[in-house]
């Protein structure tokens, strides 16, 4: 065992982790990890497979290593490395203590760091972690796994309190903008990075809007390269692995046997116990051609063959997978709401375009994905801020997504294009009315206008 974790943990020996496994980029996320190392909870960094939570934990290593920490007192254990095949984690770390630190748990001279990737594959490890985490050693435990294995979600009362999720999930646009300026350089562009930074701040839009608008000027004349840029996000979608690849066909054949096919096996399959894969597949691929459209289950389970409790479980997984996402029809009725249809989405462009075998971005396919990243967007904020994402139809008005965050609601309507009458958002208006509502967005393809108390917004912007 000594020989093994020895193997893994190279920097033992060189005092640097090996310069293969942290790149110069760093997500936004690794200061948001190594800012909970100051924490006595335990961090999970949880997110769908390939999004990169394995190199953000080598990358805080890293940082932890030039800021002085003793080389030794930095454990990482890959729960799913064959050679650590049926060792519980208590054991690992006992004989981490005696055969490494010649320390005991109870007398350890200063903290240690211990990040565990891929934890679902170690053996009841709620239960070790719990134990280990309540005898108040001087350890920092940091954990990722896929938001898809059921066992995050069964650690929830065993590690009530004790453990904190911080989500790592595919890059939103101005994420892959800064991916792709730090991997191909562009000059001419970068002073863009300036007001694609701005954080969206839907609690106060007119401010957001001002420091937008005062922006926009700075960028306004590369315009039609970021419209280039968000084309090919909309194309290849959030995973950061993208930019290694060769081609785009290259890209869609990895989304398919990795993320997909062997995701599915591997994060929901074999996890959740499926007994008829088949369907997930039919399932995923019925959603992509119908994206963003209000269903009920049982539209699904006819056109997949399946019984409708089937599908609404099998849907549940891949929205645990964070695979789907699946939006309620707003309502102030809590009982409307779960009877009317809800919207589907595949929950990342390059995958929706992956299903469907889809090479390039055509004009009639815009629209649907400009609205899917919104969406996508919309939902990983949710999971800090606490907010809640819907749609609203009512006959024939509809709203593309409604924000509701305590007192707040923001309703946000998608028309991908710059030539927008009144007549386009008749639906806002009337849902603004309805909810006496002192603004709404209209997200466009470059249009920046304040025309009342709607605010239009270029796509590129979220």
């Amino acid at each position: 065992m000594k020989d093994v974790l020895a193997g893994i943990n190279h920097w033992w020996g060189t005092g640097a982790v090996d310069s293969a496994l942290v790149p110069a980029l760093e997500r936004d996320e690794l200061e948001d990890l190594l800012a909970s190392l100051e924490q006595e909870r335990i961090t999970a960094l949880v997110g769908p497979r390939r999004v990169g939570k394995s190199t953000i934990i080598m990358q805080a290593i890293e940082r932890l290593l030039k800021r002085g920490i003793d080389k030794r007192r930095i454990l990482f254990i890959p729960a799913d490395d064959p050679a650590l095949d049926r060792v519980n984690m208590t054991a690992i770390i006992n004989e981490y203590l005696a055969a490494i630190l010649f320390e005991q748990p109870r007398k350890l001279s200063n903290q240690i760091y211990v990040f565990v990737d891929e934890v679902q594959y170690s053996a009841d490890w709620q239960m070790h972690l719990k134990a280990l985490y309540d005898r108040k050693h001087k350890i920092k435990f940091v954990v990722s796994g896929s938001s898809s294995t059921a066992l995050f979600h069964q650690s929830k009362d065993s590690l009530l309190g004790r453990i904190k999720n911080l989500w790592i999930l595919p890059l939103n646009f101005t994420q892959f903008y800064r991916f792709s300026q730090s991997l191909r350089p562009n000059d001419n562009v970068a002073q863009a990075s300036s007001v694609l930074h701005l954080a969206t701040e839907l609690s106060d839009v007119e401010n957001w809007y001002a420091e937008i608008k005062r922006k926009y000027i700075e960028i306004k004349s590369v315009a039609p390269y970021i419209h280039a840029l968000y084309s090919e996000y909309l194309f290849a979608g959030g995973y950061p692995e993208y930019f290694k690849m060769a081609s785009p066909t290259q890209w869609q054949i990895t989304l398919v046997e990795d993320i997909i096919e062997r995701g599915l096996q591997r994060d929901v399959v074999e996890l959740f116990n499926i007994r008829n894969p088949v369907f997930l597949r039919r399932i995923m691929f019925f959603i992509a051609g119908n994206q963003g459209q209000a269903m009920p289950y049982s539209t699904i389970a006819a056109a997949v063959g399946a019984d409708k409790n089937t599908v609404m479980q099998y849907l549940e997984y891949l929205q645990i997978a964070k695979l789907v996402m699946i939006i309620d029809n707003y309502s102030r009725n809590t009982g409307k709401i779960l009877r009317k249809n809800k919207k589907f989405y595949i929950a990342d462009t390059g995958i929706r375009n992956a299903l469907l075998k889809k090479k390039l971005v055509d004009s009639a396919d815009e629209g649907r994905l400009a609205e899917t990243a919104l969406i996508q967007n919309l939902c990983n904020r949710s999971l800090a801020d606490y907010s809640e994402v819907y749609y609203w139809r009512d006959f024939d008005r509809e709203v593309d997504a409604v924000v509701s965050q305590g007192s707040l609601l923001l309703p946000i309507e998608v028309k991908y294009r710059n030539s927008i009458s009144r007549s386009d958002v008749n639906g806002l208006c009337e849902f603004m009315t309805m909810n006496k509502l002192g603004a709404g967005i209209v997200v466009s393809k470059d249009k920046l206008e304040h025309e009342e108390n709607i605010y239009y917004i270029p796509a590129w912007l979220w």
